[in-house]
């Protein structure tokens, strides 16, 4: 963060004017002045970065969340905000109307060429609001975008308007940024020794790759070597992820000379040009053809095909090179198009079997199971005369064994008439998609009514159905039966396949998703054996390996204390958390206790697009599994409750309840390390053999790890619904419990309100923030041992 005199010295290097020296002062101390939203057509993040001393809210991933990540890691920004303020902007339109109206750029950026607002939008939507008003967007003869009424409102301030197209973003820099962002943050130690070793590495080798070095040091190592520049990696082009291909150099001048060694690498070396020369490939020489058998080393193997006798000869590079310069060898290169291969490449598989029958009957010996073998002496004569015509025409005899190559056999004409699917089309609009959701039978009355008047045939109910299939979109679908139901319809994305796609990140505790599902099992108490409700689970799964990284069984609804308690017990089991932790839009992830964890140890907060469900899919199939293979199969699980009223009384889930909470949470243990043990057919191993390889290959990455202390632990802990509670002579109330402390007995705090926290896992113990700091309390009656000494 900039100082007041290093703000001033940038006001008047560029000469910025006193509004604009007010308004920027006013985005520093205000910005941001709304909060971002991605509704269902994008997905939100907020962005714990090194260089802003506060959170960053990017409204989408593809274009704000890049320019983010670009802006933290560059040298040219000094600051940077998000939705900094409102531009009032007027223009006129093409067809002369004068419009008036207010942005909020996405971001504002203080950097050392300058002040600029910037807006983020991917390239499809700038040619879409281009071709919609020609005059606000424009496309630049340097072929850069512009906003001309945008750019006269910021050059009021002394500043500049940039529209940054998502074609501008280095994905393998953002994914390479976001595989070594926790060396970034937080700092970390290497040991001499290991540090040691890899520098003598280097001493003797120019360069290695990360698989190479990894096998002598500490992943660790090797990834701060990266950070701290010690060693040269091309953080722009090479795929760090990769680590077979990633190289890390010397220096700048081994980089560079490998460089230039790869792209200079030719298939064949000193091979005369247009010479094909690989197994299988042909070329002419004394007017034969020759056929390469093998490439070696020294030389080509290449075989006569135009003579009788197999004649082999072996031949130099030398002198292939020479014989092509003298024209003694042509190259004769395979064409695999024309009609021959796309008469191939369009026969089904049904067709090409019948071929090969034919093919067998004709050449070779047929077997039982050939479907033709029963045919007359007539037949197979007619299947020659089609093979000696197909080799005439195409080439390829086998083509004459094709039946119906053509596509000509059989009625391809549709029956409906061309005026009857023009009624279709004409009444659709008004019939189908409306929101009134009509029936087919109203449709095809209207349909035959309008046929009836102009004497056309009519049609029926299955022809109906089969022209409305036809003509219909995905946008009719949500007229008539809204979005979700739309959305089932939409072509399934795997968000988008390039270099952003690493979905399910580069390496554990990359990316994590959490979420809450009801729990199908009845439980009973303990103690009377009286039902209670179902439960619910809350789960913190790993993307890249599919690992549950922890859990929380709770009888609560989803709220801010579970999330927390999930979070908790993610550190208690490996000790840190993840990088980005990826939920839906519920009340419970948009808690300011929940938020504030996550901006304290660094955690971005991704939400999943409104009504979109196959954002989280890993974590809901998670979901579904444990409902499937464990929850369905012990004793008072809650199918037959989908069916209230079959339900019978010797078949009543709550009749049949025999689980307590502490023999669940026991089995559920054991089921989720059994799950973690069993191979997972999309990670082609286990997910304990995933993460384990993860950890190995990307470094265990002690740097991040969090203690389990007293601190943490208060951090974590929710309040309750108000916030606070009041102090009476019998201490504080929360949960209708009472607890108190000797620092509370001061005449001076009765009857004050002070900010509480209780902890979940242990109703003997809370805290109360009194004199500037969290005072433990105990529970009445209970012996006044402290947690933590």
């Amino acid at each position: 963060m900039l100082s007041e005199d290093e703000i001033e010295q940038l006001f008047d290097k560029f000469n910025i004017p006193v509004l604009g020296r007010n308004r920027i002062r006013w985005i520093r101390e205000n910005a941001p002045v709304r909060r971002v939203y991605g509704g269902g057509v994008s997905q939100t993040i907020r962005y714990c970065g090194r260089k802003m001393n506060f959170v960053i809210e990017a409204e989408a991933l593809r274009t704000e969340f890049a320019t983010i990540v670009s802006f933290d890691h560059s040298q040219d920004i000094l600051e940077f905000y998000h939705q900094p303020c409102r531009l009032n902007i007027t223009w006129n339109k093409a067809n002369g109307r004068r419009v008036a109206t207010s942005i909020t750029p996405d971001l504002f950026c203080i950097s050392q060429s300058g002040f600029y607002f910037v807006e983020c939008k991917t390239d499809q939507h700038l040619f879409e609001l281009n071709e919609k008003d020609p005059v606000r967007f424009i496309l630049g003869d340097n072929g850069k975008w512009r906003s001309p009424p945008a750019e006269l409102a910021a050059r009021e301030f002394g500043c500049e308007f940039i529209i940054r197209p998502s074609s501008e973003n280095n994905w393998v820099l953002i994914e390479n940024l976001e595989l070594l962002k926790d060396y970034y943050i937080h700092p970390f130690e290497s040991n001499d020794a290991e540090l040691q070793r890899l520098r003598e590495f280097f001493s003797c080798n120019p360069w290695g790759s990360i698989h190479e070095l990894i096998k002598i040091v500490d992943a660790d190592v090797v990834y701060n070597s990266i950070i701290t520049k010690e060693f040269i990696f091309d953080l722009n082009n090479s795929h760090l992820k990769e680590v077979e291909d990633a190289y890390l150099f010397r220096d700048e001048i081994s980089a560079q000379a490998f460089k230039i060694y790869i792209e200079s690498k030719s298939i064949s070396p000193s091979l005369p040009a247009g010479i094909e020369l690989r197994p299988g490939c042909m070329f002419i020489w004394d007017g034969r053809s020759w056929e390469v058998v093998n490439v070696g080393d020294a030389g080509v193997a290449a075989r006569c095909v135009d003579t009788q006798e197999s004649i082999l000869l072996n031949l130099t590079y030398e002198e292939m090179a020479s014989l092509a310069k003298c024209g003694n060898i042509k190259s004769v290169r395979q064409n695999n198009s024309g009609p021959q291969h796309d008469l191939m490449k369009k026969c089904s598989p049904k067709d090409m079997q019948i071929a090969l029958d034919r093919h067998e009957i004709l050449f070779g010996t047929p077997g039982k199971k050939n479907t033709c073998i029963n045919k007359s002496t007539r037949a197979k004569f007619y299947w020659k005369a089609q093979w000696r015509n197909a080799e005439i025409k195409y080439g390829y005899g086998f083509i004459g064994l094709i039946p119906n190559k053509n596509k000509t056999q059989g009625n391809h004409n549709r029956k409906i008439e061309e005026s009857v699917i023009c009624i279709i089309e004409k009444l659709y609009p008004d019939y189908w998609p409306a929101p009134k959701q009509k029936s087919i039978t109203h449709f095809l009355g209207a349909v035959n009514s309008e046929c009836e008047m102009l004497g056309l045939s009519k049609i029926c109910t299955k022809t109906l159905r089969a022209q409305i299939k036809r003509i219909q979109t995905v946008k009719d679908v949500e007229k008539r039966e809204g979005r979700k139901r739309a959305y089932q319809s939409e072509v399934i994305q795997y968000w988008y396949i390039g270099y952003e796609t690493p979905a399910h990140g580069t390496h554990p505790f990359h990316i994590a998703h959490i979420d809450h599902s009801p729990f199908d099992v009845r439980l009973i108490n303990s103690k009377s054996d009286s039902n209670v409700k179902t439960g619910t689970l809350s789960l913190l799964i790993d993307a890249y390996s599919r690992k549950i990284l922890a859990w929380y069984f709770s009888f609560d609804k989803p709220s801010h204390r579970s999330c927390m308690m999930v979070l908790r017990d993610c550190v208690r089991r490996h000790g840190r958390l993840p990088q980005r932790i990826v939920s839906d839009g519920g009340a419970e992830f948009q808690s300011s206790y929940y938020e504030q964890l996550m901006a304290i140890y660094y955690i971005d907060k991704q939400s999943r697009k409104v009504g979109k469900p196959r954002d989280g899919a890993i974590i809901e199939r998670m979901f579904r599994l444990t409902r499937d293979q464990f929850a369905n199969a012990l004793l008072g699980n809650t199918q037959a409750e989908r069916h209230i009223r079959q339900v019978s009384p010797e078949a009543n889930p709550i009749k049949l309840a025999n689980w307590t909470l502490e023999r669940l949470t026991i089995r559920l243990e054991e089921y989720f390390e059994t799950y973690h043990q069993n191979f997972h057919s999309t990670l082609g191993c286990t997910p304990n053999q995933k993460f384990l390889e993860g950890m190995r290959i990307y470094g265990a990455r002690k740097n991040v790890l969090i203690s389990y202390d007293k601190n943490f632990i208060i951090t974590t802990m929710p309040t309750t619904s108000k916030g606070d509670a009041k102090i009476t002579n019998r201490g504080v109330k929360i949960n209708y419990i009472f607890y108190n402390s000797v620092a509370l007995d001061r005449y001076s705090l009765i009857n004050s309100r002070a900010p509480v926290r209780y902890d979940p896992w242990d109703g003997g113990h809370a805290y109360v923030y009194c004199n500037n700091e969290w005072v433990e309390c105990f529970r009445e009656g209970l012996n006044k041992s402290p947690i933590f000494p």
